[in-house]
């Protein structure tokens, strides 16, 4: 894949897509990332693509853009504090020698014990971005083993897409079952812990938890099964008190009342259609709105509680 994105091939494409050139650009940067990073993957240690983005790049489910590319690290040795944080380097320097980019030195963070890092990537910008359009890249990876088969699935660019170039590689995704079970999990605990007095954009309101409906609509047909449920109770277990949430509800409890939410309080129809309007390159006909993807929390609320019965 070539290192620096096409400025007026860009252009000819935001223009046949109606889509924002600087969208278009950063994806091309995103998969750049993907590209170098499915090299890492061996028979002792897999990263494994995962979140909205593997959704949309990896199996086609969503057709949103996504500012962050997540992944989960599995290894076939034991870890400790200190070999986590030799892999966390190793990645670090993977991206670093990846030309044009840079990482942000000062977003580098690592939680528990380096279980969990993320940072920012700075990319080239020909194009002005949106308002809605995070200036950098956001890598989030977790030590974190699959409850379900992984596969690889081939990755293109939107320009590829749109012009019928062949994929150039595959990485390891994470099952969309399981994607769509950590979503449900973080909606819920998201916004029933969400407090709108606090500054906008702070962990305890920020908007883009919507995004979490609008992807889980979009996998209806393939999350309303058994399956679903039991990954999405773990995870829900392993979620239990983030943001202060009550340890003492249930998932059927702490679902009940984020539909309540969803429904009654009308700031998150505002939010959604903000989302879609900024962040889906969907047509018309294939749209999610607000209605839809609040139907399909309804009915993962009722397969829910007819599980648990």
């Amino acid at each position: 894949m070539q290192k620096l994105a096409d400025k007026e091939l860009l252009q000819d494409i935001s223009i046949e897509l109606g889509i924002n050139p600087a969208f278009l650009e950063k994806d091309f940067y995103a998969v750049l990332v993907l590209e170098e990073l499915s090299n890492l993957s061996n028979e002792n240690l897999n990263l494994i693509f995962t979140g909205g983005t593997c959704l949309s790049k990896g199996y086609g489910l969503i057709k949103r853009f996504s500012e962050d590319i997540d992944f989960r690290i599995i290894t076939n040795f034991e870890l400790n504090r200190s070999k986590r944080k030799e892999i966390r380097e190793s990645i670090i320097e993977k991206v670093k020698q990846i030309e044009n980019l840079e990482i942000l030195e000062e977003t580098i963070k690592s939680q528990n014990e380096s279980s969990f890092f993320s940072f920012d990537v700075q990319y080239p910008k020909e194009f002005e971005a949106s308002f809605s359009l995070r200036p950098h890249l956001k890598l989030e990876f977790s030590f974190e083993k699959a409850l379900l088969p992984f596969k690889k699935l081939p990755i293109r660019t939107i320009t590829d897409e749109c012009l019928n170039n062949e994929y150039k590689f595959e990485i390891n995704c994470l099952s969309p079952i399981e994607i769509g079970a950590n979503k449900l999990s973080a909606l819920v605990w998201r916004i029933n812990t969400r407090d709108r007095a606090v500054k906008l954009g702070h962990t305890k309101n920020d908007p883009t938890i919507i995004r979490h409906l609008h992807d889980l609509s979009a996998l209806e047909l393939q999350i309303l099964k058994p399956e679903f449920i039991e990954i999405a109770l773990k995870s829900f277990e392993t979620d239990k008190g983030r943001g202060g949430a009550d340890k003492t509800h249930s998932i059927q409890d702490f679902t009940n009342l984020a539909l309540s939410n969803l429904t009654n309080q009308k700031e998150y129809i505002k939010e959604y259609e903000s989302f879609v309007n900024s962040l889906s390159y969907a047509s018309e006909t294939e749209i999610i709105d607000y209605n839809k993807a609040l139907q399909t929390f309804k009915n993962i609320a009722k397969f829910i509680q007819n599980y648990q019965e």
